[in-house]
């Protein structure tokens, strides 16, 4: 290749390889227009004689080169990233701006009373309220909104954090620099995961104390602009609160009204002579998650306004276990509810009967032999007097489950026919603790919690082994002579 259109060629690149999107737009321009007369000249087959170099015909693979050196610089120069300059924009105030407030622009504050005078008391809000943002110098921030290339909007930020979704809500006067924004979650699949974080952020573990939160606008990929502004965001409205808390309160205190009157826990034994039914632990399970469920739906709603989008499939999952588990135990009941286990019952109470009877007996005779004993024998025969004590009281639990009477809300739901079961009680404690974890995630998170596969598999395992052994469990108690019924 010539020297000289070597020469060109280098100077060509470098002039263009230093045009990049850091120089002034004006420069900028001069550049393009350099490039387009460069190719123009080119084309012709001619070098421009303005710089000095003589006038000679270009080859075609002179030409490819340097079209090449001239088209890269400025193809990498419209892919970088635009260096915009930063907005001057502040806010200055924040109102409460529903679609009937009327609000007049203050005038500007005389020459430094800006650093005189005391930050503004933070604004009273409620989620779902409007407020609106009085923003100094807007049009410098809409002209780096401009001047950026990438996907950037005026957003609301809280506590330094944009706030996805919140676009500016009309009516809004942009001339007069006021921007109205709602404070609500955003709907859209694409900024609800975001959304949602930024509201846990904000509002979990709800008070009655209002969070006093800074708030400003910006572009959604940059800072905020500055602002000196802030809200007094009410988590928890003390209103509807308490409405619905009495509304629940209600509702739980007539189910409690009719766990003391009614059967609607309870087995589905026959109806003892004396006393109630025992209590069923299936059967409470379900109660247990529908009251949980029940009052988180209300809870989230009450905070968040959203009434429809709070129920997962970890909420319909826990109900669908509690609500299996109480059907199969109620046809497991109902398999074994036979004439002969009738018949095996009154057996069982006839025997247990007389054996307390005699225990009894033998207590009283050792208690006066202890009277006159001393010493050695003495702390024999008490020692023999425990026991027997012991077993009456034993005695008397098989009697209670023989006549298929109830002996409390806890022995009941841990115990069968034989005395307290380890498959009962592992259900009843995960039930509880997994009740507990539920309500305290409703609490931090403001949303149903999501169980994985882990914790849900646990808990159906336990309720799967509570059904299976259900179904050899015994129905009659023990008794010294035989055992009727059981097996």
């Amino acid at each position: 290749m010539n020297p000289t259109l070597l020469t060109i060629f280098a100077a060509v690149a470098t002039l263009f390889g230093s045009a990049n999107a850091t120089l002034p737009t004006v420069e900028r321009q001069i550049l393009r227009q350099a490039r387009e007369r460069a190719v123009n000249y080119l084309k012709n087959k001619r070098m421009d004689s303005d710089i000095g170099v003589p006038k000679r015909l270009v080859s075609k693979g002179q030409l490819v080169l340097l079209l090449i050196a001239c088209l890269l610089p400025i193809s990498a120069m419209a892919q970088a990233p635009a260096q915009c300059d930063p907005s001057k924009a502040q806010v200055l105030q924040v109102y409460n701006g529903g679609p009937n407030s009327k609000f007049t622009r203050p005038p500007p504050p005389a020459l430094g009373a800006v650093s005189q005078a005391p930050p503004p008391q933070p604004l009273p809000v409620n989620l779902r309220d409007t407020i609106g943002v009085i923003v100094d110098d807007l049009p410098s921030l809409i002209e780096e909104q401009k001047c950026r290339r990438d996907s950037s909007a005026i957003v609301l930020f809280l506590d330094g954090r944009p706030v996805p979704g919140s676009t500016v809500y009309p009516p809004s006067n942009l001339r007069e620099g006021i921007l109205h924004f709602e404070l609500r979650r955003s709907d859209t699949q694409v900024s609800k995961s975001e959304s949602d974080r930024l509201w846990t952020y904000i509002l979990g573990r709800p008070s009655f104390e209002p969070r006093i939160l800074p708030v400003s606008v910006g572009l959604s990929t940059q800072h905020a602009v500055p602002s000196a502004a802030s809200l007094a965001l009410t988590s928890i409205p003390s209103g509807g609160f308490f409405v619905w808390l009495v509304i629940f309160s209600l509702a739980l205190g007539f189910f409690l009204w009719l766990t003391h009157k009614s059967d609607i826990i309870r087995g589905s034994t026959p109806i003892p002579a004396v006393g109630r039914r025992p209590y069923s632990l299936s059967k409470f399970q379900a109660a247990w998650w529908f009251f949980i469920v029940l009052a988180a739906y209300l809870f989230i709603a009450i905070v968040t306004g959203e009434w429809n989008t709070s129920i997962n499939g970890t909420v319909l999952g826990l109900l669908g276990i509690a609500g299996g588990t109480a059907v199969g135990s109620a046809f497991i009941d109902v398999s074994k509810g036979t004439p002969d286990t009738a018949g095996h019952h009154r057996d069982a109470k006839a025997q247990i009967e007389a054996e307390i009877e005699g225990l009894e007996k033998s207590e009283s005779e050792l208690g006066i032999q202890a009277k006159t004993l001393a010493g050695v024998d003495k702390a024999n025969k008490l020692s023999e007097l425990q026991r027997i004590r012991e077993r009456i009281t034993e005695r008397k639990s098989a009697l209670v489950k023989a006549e298929q009477r109830s002996e409390g809300l806890f022995i009941d739901m841990v115990s069968d026919a034989h005395g307290v079961s380890f498959h009962r009680f592992q259900l009843l404690t995960l039930t509880i603790l997994f009740g507990i974890i539920f309500i305290h995630g409703v609490w931090k998170d403001l949303t149903m919690p999501s169980f994985n596969d882990g914790l849900f598999g646990l808990l159906g395992l336990s309720s799967l082994s509570f059904l299976g052994l259900k179904i050899p469990e015994p129905s009659v108690p023990k008794v010294t002579s035989n055992e009727p019924g059981k097996g």
